[in-house]
């Protein structure tokens, strides 16, 4: 399929691609969330084409699309969009609406059978595309955008006023981290491309430069682990933002209770539909887990070699205690370290799970006259809440 002739109107060329191509893009991605169907990104795998399907995935979920509509699909090594397997799989997905980002461009049939709608954004230069798809293309308007800093562009106006400041700085942490994968961290951003001082003064061109090669290394793997960098990045993204780790963090080492074994810390205001938490062993309390308090798990039972919490085998036996929630909550849940994890999980299973963690039945549950007498002789002033209003 030839290009729109507006891609190479010169009138028309306008950083950091097309006017016309940019406004069919943001009407693609609002119709894509308002119809709610299954919704598939296929990103690149390497930082540029990570971060601008991780931009996607964060705009479509703040424009009301839910998170089981939404997947994401990495061609196997070797491969790439374009190739009759690859599309095989894209179709074996039933996708309404699919968004390629950085993926390269080249003529050909569609990416998916009909009715599947597909949005191309790229920067790779061409001038053919799949066979009906809606292309937004940055090849041809000087200078070249990076397929991260295009989808920022499209993405920033459809945010609105009631976005909150944090899924912006999200936002414009991916385009850093995606523009210095291709460009260089010696990159200037100078105008035309957007103006993230705050992000460079906050994060520092060395750190983000670290992260690019973090964020590049499971794709040179023999495994060709593309799925664990999109997860880093996901999980980066909202924990350079969030605070629920900083007050897991904080609190464990604070909170009392001689029972106590596991602070943790939930915030479902980032991502619609989406609770983010974070586990930390309680320091004060003793962090390990009581005599007569079996829980198994994949990796054992819930004491680590050293008799601490493991709070990933903790996590999983909470969760394998409601039939079908363990696997529900996917690769997403339980993650991290023995004594440091959580996750970011679907709300409604977040919320089963703490049904399960609030009301499990402890084989050294104290008596109640015990406890009447911990709670007349014990009081904590340093709280969660006087902290919180604190900061």
């Amino acid at each position: 399929m030839a290009a729109p002739s507006s891609s190479t109107d010169p009138k028309e060329l306008i950083w950091p691609a097309p006017v016309s191509q940019m406004s069919a893009a943001r009407e693609f991605l609002r119709n894509c969330a308002a119809a709610d169907a299954h919704t598939l990104i296929l990103p690149d795998k390497d930082a540029d084409g990570l971060c601008s399907g991780l931009i996607v995935h964060h705009t479509l979920l703040h424009l009301g699309l839910s998170p089981t509509r939404l997947s994401v699909h990495f061609p196997s090594k070797g491969s790439n969009i374009h190739t009759p397997a690859s599309q095989a799989a894209i179709a074996a997905f039933d996708a309404r609406f699919i968004i390629a980002t950085d993926q390269g461009s080249r003529a050909g049939p569609p990416l998916a059978p009909e009715p599947a709608r597909t949005l191309v954004i790229d920067h790779h230069y061409s001038s053919e595309f799949p066979s009906g798809a809606v292309v937004c293309s940055a090849a041809h308007c000087e200078p070249v955008a990076t397929s991260a800093t295009l989808t920022y562009e499209i993405c920033q106006p459809l945010l609105g006023d009631s976005a909150k400041d944090g899924l912006r700085e999200r936002l414009e942490w991916l385009c850093a981290i995606g523009t210095m994968g291709d460009l260089g961290t010696a990159f200037k951003w100078e105008p035309p491309f957007p103006d993230i001082r705050v992000c460079l003064k906050k994060w520092t061109k060395k750190v983000l430069g670290e992260a690019v090669g973090l964020v590049n290394a499971p794709r040179r793997t023999a495994s060709y682990d593309v799925p664990s960098a999109w997860r880093a990045l996901l999980h980066a993204a909202s924990s350079t933002l969030d605070k629920e780790r900083l007050i897991a963090t904080r609190w464990a080492s604070s909170l009392k209770g001689a029972r106590l074994e596991v602070v943790m810390c939930a915030n479902d205001g980032y991502t619609p539909g989406l609770t983010n938490f974070a586990c930390r062993v309680a320091r004060a309390g003793g962090g390990a887990a009581k005599a007569g308090v079996k829980r198994k798990a994949d990796e054992g039972d819930t004491e680590d070699s050293k008799g601490g919490t493991d709070i990933i085998a903790l996590l999983k036996d909470y969760a394998g205690r409601v039939p079908g929630l363990r696997e529900s909550m996917g690769d997403d849940f339980a993650r991290g370290h023995k004594q440091a994890s959580g996750g970011i999980v679907r709300t409604e299973d977040f919320e089963r799970l703490w049904d399960v963690m609030a009301h499990a039945e402890r084989a050294d549950q104290e008596s109640p006259a015990k406890k009447r007498k911990l709670t007349s002789t014990t009081v904590q002033k340093n709280t969660l809440e006087g902290w919180l209003k604190k900061t």
